[in-house]
């Protein structure tokens, strides 16, 4: 069974937004996951934007609007921030590859196991998702009204999972569908196959108060026994999931919000 368990911020540093980041160590039984709010980041944007490579700067600056291109900035540079301190470097010393759908993965791994990570971000949230044992991937959206919930259904469900939206009340039908679609993104960032995957071959079960749970992938209900996909609870009017490529971790959250009152935590959504 995986562990889900209080993640604690000793220090008592000053820092501009409440406390500074926890500094924790990551086991191999870990998977540790940060949610950050990108427009309040917490180090300095002009600390993160100095951390990035000439690649993401071009990109960066390839944004029309200003809050876009802040948003990126701060998103690439707290994930340098948390890898550098799990690779104990640098964080601009720190080099990205993409595999062939475009998921980014460390160039020079280093670490004694190497370190394995993924990140989503929708809005003005990023979450970021960091292990080292196995496959990971997570997916983060913001909950909307979705009235073309059940058009958007047809694309990327199978027949039973839009005949089980269809059967969720019309007013919790759009929470279900992000539920579900979380799911699905977060296992194919997993696997890396990225939006060159199929999510209607990722089949996702609703419950009868319409919680989707993982079930199957490309009709192998076995999946679920190698894979640990779940859903979460990062932040108010948000919906994420995570997918592990292995069962029995403990996992540590860890959230900073625009209230300025430091690290809070959170875990699996209710």
């Amino acid at each position: 069974m995986n562990e889900c368990i209080p993640a604690s911020d000793a220090s008592g540093a000053a820092h501009p937004w409440g406390r500074a980041p926890p500094h924790p160590a990551l086991s191999g039984a870990d998977v540790h996951l940060w949610c950050v709010a990108l427009d309040r980041p917490p180090w300095p944007l002009e600390r993160l934007a100095q951390t990035l490579s000439a690649d993401e700067n071009h990109r960066a600056d390839a944004f029309v609007f200003a809050a876009d291109q802040r948003r990126f900035l701060a998103a690439r540079g707290v994930l340098r921030m948390l890898l550098g301190h799990y690779l104990d470097r640098a964080p601009e010393s720190i080099g990205f590859g993409y595999g062939p759908n475009g998921k980014p993965e460390l160039e020079r791994p280093g670490g004694n196991p190497p370190v394995c990570f993924n990140y989503s971000h929708s809005q003005g949230l990023a979450l970021y998702a960091v292990t080292r044992e196995g496959r990971i991937g997570v997916d983060l959206e913001a909950l909307r009204p979705l009235p073309d919930a059940e058009q958007m259904a047809r694309l990327c469900c199978s027949f039973r999972e839009q005949l089980a939206l269809a059967a969720v009340p019309a007013d919790r039908r759009a929470e279900a569908f992000l539920g579900a679609w979380t799911i699905k993104e977060a296992y194919v960032k997993a696997t890396g196959d990225g939006l060159a995957g199929r999510l209607d071959r990722i089949e996702v079960a609703l419950t009868s108060g319409g919680v989707p749970e993982f079930h199957a992938a490309d009709g192998d209900p076995d999946t679920a026994a190698r894979w640990s996909v779940r859903l979460l609870s990062p932040a108010a009017g948000h919906v994420a999931a995570c997918a592990v490529e292995r069962h029995g971790y403990r996992l540590r959250c860890w959230s900073l919000d625009d209230s300025a009152a430091g690290w809070t935590l959170w875990g699996l959504r209710r």
